[in-house]
């Protein structure tokens, strides 16, 4: 099983990283590829990346300032001290939304973003909710969006398989 405990704040692109993974704050793998999705549509409302920090540091205050910050005692649980000291300074923020910046994207559109893009990973939208939402209205089939199992990570352990793949293909 994938624990947020294994997981590095460097395998996913800066720009679309979610916040609890720079932080690294405890995630749920699930809410992390929400936050991934709401960075790309974003991008393509606003043809341009919409979270696009320098480094870490410049990430996070650049999304606590679209998003809003973290209370003092969910300061606490970041584990990037160089993150928590900047949060810190930067003191309370409160979401701006997305509706000003992207006002020629329809209600809906911005609505699906900004409950994409909640900085509190237990608050973002899930799956299901989401692909159920009006601004996906008709681009949604729920028999085919299903939610299935949870897929063995060693799966994914393409090193192994290579591996495999040779010691086959030399016995044939």
């Amino acid at each position: 099983v994938v624990t947020y405990e294994n997981m590095t704040d460097y395998v996913a692109t800066r720009w679309y990283r979610a916040p609890e993974v720079t932080m690294l704050m405890p995630g749920d793998p699930k809410a992390i590829d929400i936050w991934g999705a709401g960075c790309v549509m974003g991008e393509l409302m606003e043809r341009e990346v919409i979270f696009e920090g320098e480094d870490i540091e410049h990430q996070i205050d650049i999304i606590t300032r679209q998003c809003g910050s973290l209370s003092a005692a969910e300061l606490k649980g970041v584990r990037n001290s160089s993150v928590r000291s900047l949060l810190q300074r930067a003191g309370r923020r409160d979401p701006t939304g997305f509706h000003r910046r992207m006002s020629d994207a329809s209600a809906e559109a911005v609505d699906l973003l900004e409950q994409l893009l909640v900085l509190r990973p237990q608050e973002r939208i899930t799956v299901g909710p989401a692909l159920a939402h009006p601004f996906l209205e008709d681009h949604h089939y729920e028999p085919d969006e299903p939610e299935g199992p949870t897929i063995d990570p060693r799966e994914f352990d393409f090193e192994s398989q290579t591996d495999s793949m040779k010691v086959k293909k030399a016995r044939t």
